[in-house]
């Protein structure tokens, strides 16, 4: 039985500076340093990959969510981070910032930018390369912002889960949370985050962190894996 639990920001004030909804979740960023390579191209290649594997994206509407923003980008790529710059007034356009796990993402975006099929709700956006310095991802398979963990039901819900990533001060914008299955006992729940590099990443290790600690009572039974992020199907 498939259902849907509306959640948009979760924010933690326990004698910390609470984030504003336009700041982005910087303190939630790992150390990074970056890979090894086998030879000088190789790293070239890799310095070619970081530099065009992000956009800035505008001429979005002015009350774009999350879900509007995703939702116009399909048949891409897999999507490391986003943040939706809003719009002021809440009556002009807003823009966003977007980084996909490779360049090949960005080339289709364009493609489709180009081909006159990309819209963000009901407007077409500008589209530009973003040279601002990230840091290099894993190279490994499968990641993704798109967390699934399947479990008791008794423990795995979106709203526990939400309340668990708050409570250690995890800040975070989501797309949406889903149930994916469900049966008497047991459930799987579906995390749509907008970022992988500050937020899905966390929340796996917060999640695993939990089970280690909790050492039973159905905790050891929880299983979390990423998903497939639908802006790539």
């Amino acid at each position: 039985m498939e259902g849907h639990e509306s959640m948009n920001k979760y924010i933690l004030n326990q004698g910390q500076k609470m984030n504003t909804p336009n700041q982005s979740p910087k303190e939630n960023a790992l150390p990074w340093s970056r890979p090894e390579y086998t030879t000088d191209q190789d790293q070239y290649q890799d310095d070619l990959n970081i530099q065009k594997r992000s956009v800035f994206m505008t001429n979005l509407p002015a009350h774009c969510t999350y879900t509007v923003l995703f939702n116009g980008i399909r048949r891409v790529g897999n999507i490391a981070h986003a943040r939706i710059h809003p719009s002021q007034d809440r009556k002009t356009t807003s823009s966003a910032e977007i980084e996909f796990f490779d360049s090949a993402s960005v080339e289709k975006l364009f493609t489709q930018l180009r081909a006159g099929n990309l819209r963000i709700g009901f407007r077409t956006p500008f589209i530009h390369l973003n040279h601002t310095s990230i840091p290099p991802l894993p190279r490994s398979c499968g990641l993704s912002r798109v967390l699934q963990v399947a479990g008791p039901a008794n423990i795995v819900s979106g709203a526990h889960f939400g309340a668990l990533f708050t409570s250690v001060g995890l800040l975070f914008d989501i797309e949406g949370v889903r149930t994916l299955w469900e049966y008497p006992d047991v459930r799987c729940v579906e995390f749509r985050f907008s970022s992988y590099r500050t937020q899905a990443q966390h929340a796996v290790a917060i999640l695993e962190e939990q089970k280690r600690r909790m050492g039973g009572g159905g905790w050891e039974r929880v299983v979390v894996k990423f998903g497939p992020d639908p802006c790539s199907a």
